[in-house]
């Protein structure tokens, strides 16, 4: 990988990031979704269009809301790199899905 051009990197990162039967989001700092790939769309049940503009908390569950926002200010304050928890997304339709939620700082 370190022979690819810095380029190359984000062509195959964008390859990877798609095409993963993992559900990926890219959040900036205020944790508002970036990008989402089409398997996070598909196990939340909802569209790109849907999570765009959005923060984590605007469709988590008030319980995760709380334990995600500890995490969160540690891995703002690089105190931790990564983090991993149960959460529980609630939709505007009602219904609720639980995931695991692995956040990792990308360079």
């Amino acid at each position: 990988m370190e022979d690819l051009t810095n380029e190359e990197k984000a062509e195959a990162f964008t390859a990877f990031f798609n095409s993963s039967m993992v559900g990926l989001a890219i959040v900036e700092e205020n944790f508002t979704f970036q990008s989402v790939n089409k398997q996070f769309c598909k196990i939340l049940g909802v569209t790109h269009a849907e999570l765009l503009g959005k923060r984590f908390q605007d469709v988590i569950s008030k319980k995760s809301k709380r334990i995600d926002e500890e995490n969160a200010k540690l891995w703002i304050k690089g105190k931790n790199s990564t983090y991993m928890l149960e959460k529980t997304y609630e939709l505007e339709d009602g219904r609720k899905v639980d995931v695991i939620l692995v956040v990792a700082r990308v360079p």
